[in-house]
C-alpha cells in the first residue's frame, strides 16, 4: 500500500513511474493548494467531532435518540465527502500526469 509523508515529502509502498506513484504526487500537490490546506483542516475536524460525538452519544442517545442519529450522520457523511474528495482530486491529478494512459510508466 502507498503513502506520502506530506511533511517529508517521501513516498512509500511505490514505484516512480507508477500511477500509484503519481497518485501519492497528487498528495504532495494537493496539500500546497490553498483549497488543499482548508480541505485537510475541516476533514480533520470532522474526525475530531465525531470521535468526540461518539463519545457523547452515549449520553445523549436516551435523551434524545433521532437528534445523536442526525448529528452523528452528518459528520460521518461530511467526514467521507472530504477524503472521497481528495482521493479523486489525486487521481485525476496522477491521471493528467499520464496522459490519461492506465497503464502508462511516463511520470
Amino acid at each position: 500500500m502507498a503513502h506520502v509523508n506530506i511533511k517529508t515529502k517521501k513516498i512509500y509502498g511505490a514505484k516512480k513511474g507508477t500511477l500509484t506513484y503519481g497518485h501519492e504526487l497528487g498528495h504532495l500537490a494537493f496539500s500546497k493548494t490553498i483549497k488543499g490546506e482548508m480541505i485537510r483542516l475541516k476533514e480533520e475536524l470532522s474526525k475530531d467531532f465525531l470521535n468526540v460525538s461518539f463519545l457523547g452519544a452515549f449520553w445523549f442517545y436516551n435523551i434524545n435518540p433521532l437528534l445523536t442519529k442526525i448529528v452523528l450522520s452528518y459528520f460521518v457523511l461530511r467526514w467521507l465527502y472530504y477524503y472521497t474528495y481528495e482521493e479523486v482530486w489525486c487521481w485525476i491529478y496522477a491521471l493528467n500526469k499520464t496522459g490519461g494512459k492506465l497503464g502508462s510508466k511516463n511520470i
